[in-house]
């Protein structure tokens, strides 16, 4: 059975996926991890406000016609520890989906190497 998780915050909370991220995928690592489009360009266009570092834009990595966007939550700006690196891709109108996840925490979650126990989705508030 498949349990769905929905999560409401704040745009200027957008770092806080990070490590809510990593939380869920610790406890739980056969989940499938959705982010409504208006937190994604929050991570997107102003992340460096929030600690938030874009890495690269990776085309045919994971899919061969959607682009992902992989960046990381650091410790304090562009040069310094990664906590959280997470990659994205667009295969929904609303929603991007999670499609990596790497930290101290999580050594390598790709989404399509897991089941599906759970569907978390990040709602902008």
């Amino acid at each position: 059975m498949v349990t769905i998780k929905e999560i409401n915050l704040k745009k200027e909370q957008v770092e806080r996926i990070f490590t809510m991220i990593e939380k869920i995928l610790k406890q739980n690592p056969n989940s499938q991890i959705y982010i409504e489009k208006p937190l994604f360009f929050e991570i997107k266009n102003n992340g460096k406000a929030h600690n938030i570092y874009h890495h690269k834009y990776v085309g045919t990595y994971h899919y061969r016609e959607n682009e992902e966007y992989i960046c990381a939550l650091q410790e304090n700006g562009g040069n310094s520890r990664e906590i959280v690196r997470l990659g994205f891709t667009f295969n929904s109108i609303d929603f991007v989906q999670v499609t990596e996840c790497k930290s101290k925490v999580i050594k390598n979650y790709v989404h399509y190497c897991t089941g599906m126990n759970q569907i978390v989705i990040f709602y902008a508030e």
